[in-house]
């Protein structure tokens, strides 16, 4: 008759990952490598800090963790998984990575002020994208008016003000999708009071010497009395320059262009009732 007996299977050797690194560090992500055997296809990452715990299933690497938080310390480790779930290894050698932190707008000045107009200006920071919030002078934040700026640039002309106002105005960057950096501090500015421009007999006459200039040039304007705005564009509708004068007949402005990129710029003089390029 049959004899019955027990037999246990050797199993092959479940190696702990070696080699974990980070490649690279994000605002809210990770991305990490290590070395694994041959026959290696499945990982499980452990990261954490003193508030957050977070569990990762890989099948590649390098691998990006995310939904991290800006500027915090985290600690790493990974463990193979062998044998499609049947054997764990022991978790690797402990590494620790610092996220990044999109930097706060510091900066902010307000010029080129009119009676309905500013330009807001600010150091740039590096982002690609900023956003600016305005409103009355001490206005509860996320009550005001939003602009986005885009490509990176450093200023923006608030239009359609009131006469005779009172406003405060704060800077964000924008990083990329969804990582914001803290406001800058509130920036607080007054818009002049409403002045009518009248034109002298109908005519008004704009004239710009030298032209072409390489350094600085002169904006002529006759037949006008009262404030008007004098904004400066390029090719692609950026403002790049703005600036105000009050005239009174005839006036004049000398403007430094020498920091304008070499090329073709339009010049608008606008104010109560007049509007010329």
């Amino acid at each position: 008759e049959w004899a019955e007996g027990t037999f246990i299977t050797d199993s092959l050797p479940c190696f702990v990952p070696e080699i974990f690194t980070v490649v690279e560090t994000g605002y809210t992500t990770a991305t990490l490598q290590w070395s694994a055997a041959d026959n290696q296809t499945q990982w499980s990452i452990h990261v954490w800090n003193s508030a957050n715990d977070y569990n990762y299933d890989a099948t590649e690497h390098p691998f990006i963790v995310t939904g991290l938080a800006q500027n915090l310390t985290y600690y790493a480790a990974v463990k193979a998984i062998c044998g499609n779930g049947a054997a764990e290894s022991e978790y690797s050698d402990t590494i620790t990575f610092t996220t990044g932190q999109c930097a706060q707008v510091a900066g902010v000045t307000v010029t080129g002020i009119t009676s309905r107009s500013a330009v807001v200006n600010w150091t740039p920071t590096g982002a690609p994208r900023y956003k600016v919030e305005y409103g009355d002078r001490g206005f509860p934040q996320g009550t005001g008016t939003t602009v986005f700026v885009e490509n990176g640039q450093t200023s923006v002309t608030l239009e359609n003000l009131a006469p005779d106002n009172n406003y405060s105005v704060f800077v964000m960057a924008i990083c990329e999708e969804g990582v914001e950096g803290a406001w800058s501090e509130r920036y607080d500015f007054a818009t002049l009071e409403e002045q009518g421009i009248d034109v002298v007999n109908g005519n008004m006459n704009l004239s710009i010497y030298p032209n072409p200039t390489s350094d600085a040039t002169t904006i002529a304007l006759s037949g006008v009395n009262g404030e008007v705005q004098i904004v400066i564009v390029d090719m692609n509708g950026r403002t790049v320059m703005s600036d105000s004068m009050s005239c009174e007949g005839d006036c004049t402005k000398r403007m430094e262009v020498s920091g304008l990129a070499q090329g073709a710029y339009f010049l608008r003089v606008s104010g109560e009732g007049v509007n010329q390029v």
